[in-house]
């Protein structure tokens, strides 16, 4: 992603939401994962109702309204802020169907929610890892620029794929209107189903964290910086 018109340093009044939401974001994303999918599964917290789900993915929300704006009006972070932020908000509203889709698994439109809570949620991850490198520009530290950079272009395109394996095997899934072979190959990827989670999801999943905490260091230590403290 070009991030040539991201701010070359934030605003001072900036910094503290920037930390605040980065560090919020680096819990809140596996938190969230666990708690949706464990929901939509009726493995956990059945005993509580939808409002763990709506707990973690409203908190989610509440940490991507504490990213500041770009200050570069028309800039790719800005654009990825505002789409995060209407994807978390979308979460947030959605996430109660997880638990009735756990209830009535055969209702349709709990079924169908629950499928645009998944790609909402998956699209959230690849816009985080959009804006990311524009934060991490935002200080004067090429190394951590070019890490970040790389590591969230990575994750990027692992998240497209996975969400491209998904659909093939959610269709091969089908074997009424499907031939043999292809009856064959989606239960190869079915049998498949856990190294392919970990492969497309757990895996850039980690990568994003680690991007977000370092990119929340940086901002502390620009904090102390400006503060005279170190």
């Amino acid at each position: 992603m070009d991030v040539s018109h991201a701010p070359s340093q934030l605003p001072a009044r900036a910094l503290p939401g920037l930390i605040q939401g980065l560090a919020g974001l680096a819990w809140a994303l596996p938190l969230g994962m666990v708690v949706c999918v464990q929901t939509a599964r009726q493995i956990g917290f059945w005993s509580l109702g939808p409002w763990p789900a709506v707990a973690v993915t409203g908190w989610l929300y509440l940490c991507t309204l504490r990213l500041p704006s770009s200050f570069n009006p028309g800039s790719s972070w800005d654009g990825s802020l505002r789409r995060s932020r209407s994807l978390a908000l979308l979460l947030w509203g959605l996430s109660p169907f997880l638990y009735w889709h756990a209830r009535l698994p055969d209702h349709p439109w709990f079924t169908l929610m629950t499928g645009i809570t998944g790609v909402a949620g998956w699209w959230l991850l690849i816009e985080v890892n959009r804006f990311l490198p524009a934060a991490a520009a935002s200080f004067e530290d090429p190394r951590l620029t070019h890490e970040v950079r790389g590591l969230c272009h990575v994750n990027r395109v692992i998240f497209v794929l996975g969400g491209l394996v998904w659909l093939m095997v959610r269709v091969l899934a089908q074997p009424d209107s499907l031939p043999a072979p292809a009856e064959r190959y989606g239960l190869l990827l079915l049998r498949l189903e856990a190294p392919l989670w970990m492969f497309f999801l757990v895996a850039p999943l980690a990568l994003t964290l680690a991007c977000l905490w370092k990119t929340r260091e940086a901002a502390w230590r620009e904090l102390l910086r400006r503060a005279g403290l170190q």
